[in-house]
Order: C-alpha cells, then structure tokens, then sequence
C-alpha cells in the first residue's frame, strides 16, 4: 500500500463569483473547494503530460539613477507623504491665526471707532 500525507493548506482568496460559476458546470463541482481543487489537478496533470516549461518574462534594466535605491521604495514615499501632511497642517495653521488676528484687529478698529463716537457724545450731552 502506497500511504502519503497531504498538507492542506488554509487561505484566504477572492475570486470572480461568475468565474466560479461557470467553472464549477465545466468541471461538474458543486463547492468552491473541491471545484478549485480539480481545476489545480487539470492544470497539474496538463503541464506534466505536455513536458511544458514555466511562463518566463525577460527583464530590463530600469536605468535607475545611482543612489536610488528601490527596496525602501515604499518607506520613502511614507516619509513624503508625512511630511506633505505636516506642511499643509502648519499651512492651515498659519491661514487660521491669520485670520483670527485680521478678525481681532478689526474688532479693535470698530472699537476704537466706537470709543470714539461714545466720547463725542458724552461731550455734547
């Protein structure tokens, strides 16, 4: 007797529920699981049986610029985007004591014109 042991493995995929549909009639499956598995073992067994080789996709060099470097590529953008975060705080920052302190000065010029008027009054009584 020919005992194996199979390691299964627990994922997590999103798949096109219309794709799943169609290939669970094609291959007679009803559940997701099992029509996944024979579609892996079709493939399996169709590049075994065809002696096929993998997909290869030939590479170019990307011409980077000396001291660029792209493993950090996303922590670089991170610290970008940070950093243009913080400079558009400090800029509303700055636009709302601006405004408060262009508000506060024509409240002491309405004042001021006021004390005025009230004094002129207060003369002529």
């Amino acid at each position: 007797m020919n005992y194996s042991v199979h390691t299964i493995k627990r994922t997590t995929i999103e798949i096109d529920e219309e794709l799943v549909e169609r290939a669970k009639r094609a291959l007679g499956t009803f559940a997701i699981r099992a029509t996944v598995e024979e579609a892996l073992r079709r493939v399996v067994a169709s590049a075994e049986q065809s002696g096929s080789r993998p997909y290869r996709v030939q590479t170019w060099p990307m011409g980077l610029r000396p001291g660029i470097d792209l493993t950090h590529a996303l922590q670089l953008a991170a610290e970008l985007e940070d950093e243009e975060i913080i400079r558009k705080i400090v800029l509303d920052r700055e636009r709302v004591h601006a405004a408060r302190d262009a508000k506060a000065q024509d409240n002491g010029e309405e004042k001021s014109s006021f004390n005025t008027l009230r004094s002129k009054l207060e003369r002529e009584l």
